[in-house]
């Protein structure tokens, strides 16, 4: 620098913005590198409880014996050992035990299913584990009862509460909507059973309208005359007056029923004049 000149500094304003955009990244980065190690560590030890698993059910395989599982998960500690119901010895011996790593917890699913039971054929009992650590991520271990295979899978605990409240607000919807569908089944029946008690009780004599109304139901019958086709009217005996008989149901908004049928009258035939 020559001589003369000096160099410029920075503004207080300037020095507080700057320490303010460092503590809010310190702040957003400090936790996201704590869950990120948390997220590494449930990782790992996830992936340890899953191949403890399946050494003991490869052990129950190659051994020819029942191993059992079991979990304690307050102090987060597996352990391997001979199935009392294999009938042989050493059952109750500890063959192996994994600790997880605080602050890694396990849980079972359901809480009270804390063992699992391998057979010589490959079969287990089933089972259900999750691995959680401090953070949003999650891991879930199943055993399949069938084929004894062990998985595991990520779970995102902002997703499953995401997930959980689509069912549930799916769940509410179809209650609902099932609930409509039962009123409206129920209102159609007693709808159909009023419309069929009206046209038991009609006696056809002639032409006519008239309503009424039962509880939320309204009803209208129409009586009318219908012209008889030559195929039924008969030259000798008595002749035949033809009805229609139409009878409509509304209630609600808009919702009917109708019964639409043909009623039939005989005329008797006039005598002749002596």
């Amino acid at each position: 620098m020559k001589r003369g000149q000096t160099g410029r500094g920075f503004t207080l304003i300037e020095v507080v913005v700057v320490l303010l955009v460092l503590a809010v990244a310190l702040a957003v980065g400090v936790p996201a590198i704590g869950h990120g190690a948390d997220g590494l560590r449930s990782r790992s030890e996830a992936a340890g409880v899953a191949n403890f698993l399946r050494a003991a059910r490869e052990q129950a395989v190659t051994r020819n014996r029942v191993y059992e599982v079991r979990v304690d998960t307050e102090a987060g500690v597996l352990v391997l050992i001979p199935s009392p119901a294999d009938g042989t010895g050493g059952a109750g011996t500890v063959q192996a035990a994994r600790h997880l790593a605080a602050p890694v917890r396990i849980e079972a699913e359901p809480p009270l299913r804390r063992a699992v039971t391998f057979s010589p054929q490959g079969l287990s009992s089933g089972a259900r584990f999750r691995i959680k650590a401090p953070g949003p991520r999650a891991y879930v271990i199943t055993v399949d009862q069938i084929t004894g295979r062990v998985a595991t899978r990520p779970v995102d605990s902002l997703v499953a509460m995401i997930i959980l409240s689509l069912a549930v607000v799916t769940m509410i919807q179809l209650s609902s909507q099932g609930l409509r569908l039962v009123k409206l089944s129920g209102d159609l029946q007693e709808a159909t059973r009023l419309v069929d008690r009206i046209a038991r009780a009609t006696e056809v004599r002639g032409e006519g309208v008239d309503e009424g109304q039962e509880g939320p139901f309204t009803w209208e019958r129409r009586i009318a005359v219908v012209t008889v086709p030559k195929e039924l009217a008969s030259a000798s005996g008595p002749s035949i007056e033809l009805f229609s008989l139409s009878i409509v149901v509304r209630w609600g908004s808009g919702r009917s029923v109708e019964l639409a049928t043909l009623r039939a009258l005989a005329v008797p035939a006039k005598r002749p004049a002596t």
